[in-house]
């Protein structure tokens, strides 16, 4: 993220260029704060997980994945379990919650 960009904006654009998806970044459905409690100015991070929709059509494979990137693949919600972290999988059920009520 840069400097004084909105958070939801660096999400559109981080996508937009590791996959060449178009997206919109509708809410924020979880945080997660990592670091030290004891040493919190060297080592502090906060995770947002965004629930977000394609600005376009259907999905389809990213055009353009950046070489970051270890692999890019579309997955059905329930099949998500065993390749996320515990903090991604609650970002996951929290934001299909939300489209599926």
């Amino acid at each position: 993220m840069h400097a004084h960009e909105d958070p939801f904006r660096a999400l559109e654009r981080e996508v937009r260029e590791e996959t060449g998806l178009e997206v919109e970044a509708v809410d924020v459905v979880a945080c997660e704060r990592q670091g030290s409690e004891l040493h919190p100015l060297r080592y502090s991070a906060l995770t947002i997980g965004f629930r977000c929709r394609l600005r376009d059509g259907e999905p389809s494979e990213p055009a353009n994945v950046s070489p970051e990137l270890g692999e890019v693949r579309w997955v059905a919600v329930d099949a998500v379990g065993g390749l996320l972290s515990g903090f991604e999988a609650e970002v996951v059920a929290q934001a299909w919650g939300r489209v599926s009520r």
